[in-house]
């Protein structure tokens, strides 16, 4: 099932223990994924960050802490993505290399 549907249905969910999930960690998740896309992960790449970074847990399932976990760790994946970004901008800067023919 695609990650966004699940997703987005879980924003409408509680956890098993009744505590209401905050809409924002979702939203924050969603963004971020969008984010990475545009620098250039393929959708399942991401959706398979995800999946590791829950220990394969159904995404309905998660609770804010781990919300926060993958949260956490799709913000650093990328930073490190836009830093590789720079870096190669950089060098090829350097090498003289034209990028805007590509």
């Amino acid at each position: 099932m695609n990650l966004n549907i699940l997703l987005l249905g879980f924003k409408r969910k509680m956890t098993k223990s009744g505590t209401r999930i905050d809409n924002d960690e979702i939203n924050r998740i969603l963004f971020l994924r969008e984010q990475l896309i545009s620098t250039g992960y393929q959708p399942g790449e991401i959706n398979y960050m995800i999946k590791n970074l829950s220990n394969g847990q159904n995404v309905h399932n998660l609770d804010t802490n781990m919300l926060k976990i993958v949260e956490n760790s799709l913000e650093e994946q990328l930073s490190i993505a836009k830093q590789c970004i720079e870096l190669t901008k950089e060098n090829c800067r350097v090498k003289g290399i034209d990028l805007s023919r590509n």
